[in-house]
This record gives structure tokens, sequence and C-alpha cells, in this order.
């Protein structure tokens, strides 16, 4: 044997002992290996939105307060950076399913969105009824509640998620590509007309809607 190989074998021996160390370490606090965990997760059920490019760790017991039930797991529909920021994209990944909360972060990295328990829908444009629909800032750490039911929801073919009939938030088609998006308060109870992105309109940075599941 040479002096490589004995050097080589010496250092998988200590890898070897290092691996059984950390494994019975974990045996004894009762967890699994953190890269195990995520193997056996479907990135798409993975409740603390570990592969969002826009919540974070930190933003999830926020969101889940908002929740009007008990959250089992928010699955992934729809991402903009993987799943393009058209439209059509959004309708594909997104209609017929409810309840479903959608995630906006702006080019100037301002973060809401809002939650339906109605379905989108590829209409020519049609307003949805939904009592329980809600906006949202997380940089705020508020919730907006409806305030005219009515206009909760606006659904269209050529339109992104849209709440509010004065489109107190409208995500628009492309909406990477252009500042058409905008937020202006009107039939929700913000707190300031401005009070999601500061300003009416915005380019967006990336979205993303998942289907809420509740126990």
């Amino acid at each position: 044997m040479t002096q490589n190989q004995a050097q080589n074998q010496d250092i998988l021996s200590i890898l070897s002992r290092i691996e059984t160390r950390l494994s019975n370490v974990e045996k004894k606090l009762g967890i699994q290996n953190t890269f195990e965990k995520l193997e056996q997760k479907n990135p798409s059920e993975v409740q603390d939105f570990y592969f969002s490019s826009i919540v974070k760790k930190d933003d999830v017991p926020l969101i889940l307060s908002w929740m009007p039930k008990k959250v089992k797991n928010f699955e992934l529909l729809y991402d903009s950076i993987k799943d393009g920021s058209n439209a059509g994209a959004f309708h594909k990944k997104c209609d017929t399913k409810k309840p479903t909360i959608t995630f906006v972060k702006t080019k100037k990295n301002r973060r809401f969105g809002g939650y339906t328990e109605k379905t989108w829908n590829e209409s020519n444009g049609n307003y949805i009824v939904d009592e329980n629909a809600f906006l949202f800032s997380i940089d705020e750490k508020e919730k907006y509640i409806v305030s005219q039911p009515k206009y909760s929801i606006y659904n269209n073919a050529v339109y992104g998620p849209t709440f509010g009939g004065a489109h107190d938030l409208y995500i628009s088609n492309f909406c990477t590509q252009n500042n058409e998006s905008h937020s202006s308060g009107r039939d929700y109870k913000l707190k300031s007309k401005y009070a999601l992105n500061g300003e009416n309109n915005f380019i967006v940075e990336s979205y993303e809607v998942y289907h809420v599941i509740y126990e």
C-alpha cells in the first residue's frame, strides 16, 4: 500500500466515525438527517416555504395567524420564475383550485399578496363574491379584510390574480416586463390607499400562488 492510499484510508475512516457520531446524536435528539428530510419531502409540499423566493421562514407564523382555519399544508401551484409571468401560465396552473394565497415581490422588494376561497378562471371579466377574502402586507405585518365582498376578486383571461373592483391588487399580464401591475385601496380595508406597495404601479420581481390545504 502506498503512502497516499494509506492517507486516503485514514481520511475515510475519520469521516465514517464522524458520520456515526452525528447519527447517534440525531437519534438521541429524535431528529432526522436534514438532507434525508428534504429528499423525502415533495418541494411543493413544504409548509415552511423552504423553496419560496418570497416568503422567509420567519414570516410563516404571521401568515398562519391570518388563516381562518388551521393549515395542514401549502401546495405550490404557480411560480412566475419557473412558469413564466404571463397570465395564461397562471390560469393554467391555478384555475379551479381553492382556496389560494398569492405572494408578490416587487422590484423594490415590497412583499404583499391576497387570499381567496373562490376559484380563478379565464372568463372575459367577472367579479366573484368572497366574504373571507383578504389582502396583506408581509412588510407591514398587516391583514386587510374585504369591505365590498361583491368585488372580492376579478377574473379575466389576460389578468393575473386581481382583487377588488378598483383593482386593489392587480397583477398584469407579463408582469415582470412592465409596470402595469398596481395597488390602490378601495374595496379592502387598507390603512392607506397605497398601503401594500407605497405607490400605485409596480414591476413584479416574482409572484407565487399556493393551494391552502386545511386540516
